[in-house]
């Protein structure tokens, strides 16, 4: 499993700690709008690429796959889009 992970980082694991936790390196009595705008942007800016990513794995990985297989990881997906 390490090696799973390993693999897969990337410096996209960092700007998503920065999204999520900069907001907080502020004083939130003072914090507005704005600058919690531009630390979440790039964070729902992603949201909308879900399909593109989805559609590139199943062109790189259903190379192999029978329909079946290639219908089972659509269903998968159509959650994975609901929940993001």
């Amino acid at each position: 499993m390490l090696a799973v992970v390993i693999k897969n980082w990337s410096s996209e694991f960092y700007l998503e700690i920065i999204y999520t936790f900069g907001p907080l390196m502020f004083n939130l009595d003072e914090l507005n709008s704005a600058i919690y705008f531009l630390f979440k942007f790039p964070r729902y800016n992603r949201l909308f690429e879900i399909d593109n990513i989805v559609t590139a794995y199943i062109d790189y990985y259903g190379r192999n796959l029978n329909v079946f297989e290639i219908t089972e990881i659509l269903r998968r997906s159509e959650y994975l889009q609901f929940i993001v």
